[in-house]
């Protein structure tokens, strides 16, 4: 058993270790996943929101309030991607990947817009959640 653990260990694709590969991939489609449900939920909520309000607003002919809800969609909808870059952070915090949650959140922040001002803070194994957070 310890030699088939010990060959999984060693063993790898291209030169990428397999283990840390599958390991990584599998927090970051687990957090892909929930950002996702979050994500869904929140969009559809909100959409649902604007249509039922739009459509009482404009049986009734006030097209100022159709624009009001129309920005005020626009602004849940980045309170949306702010919560989801909080998420993200409080996700790595809670693996005891990163100590710092400034330096996380301005991490976070970086590779979900996909900007990339930050360096990678990840350590050594988990470098490609970086990637999982920028699907998001």
């Amino acid at each position: 058993m310890s030699s088939t653990l010990n060959l999984i260990h060693q063993s790898s694709l291209a030169g990428i270790p397999l283990l840390p590969l599958f390991r990584d991939a599998l927090y970051g489609i687990a957090g892909i996943t929930l950002i996702l449900f979050f994500h869904g939920s929140a969009i559809n909520y909100i959409m649902l929101r604007f249509d039922r309000l739009t459509n009482e607003n404009l049986k009734v002919k006030q097209y100022n309030r159709v624009f009001f809800h129309f920005y005020a969609t626009f602004f849940f909808i980045v309170l949306i991607h702010l919560v989801e870059i909080i998420i993200w952070t409080i996700y790595i915090i809670e693996l005891s990947l990163v100590g710092d949650g400034i330096q996380t959140l301005l991490f976070v922040g970086s590779c979900y817009t996909t900007v990339g001002f930050v360096e990678d803070i990840l350590p050594a194994g988990w470098k490609s959640l970086a990637f999982f957070i920028s699907f998001s």
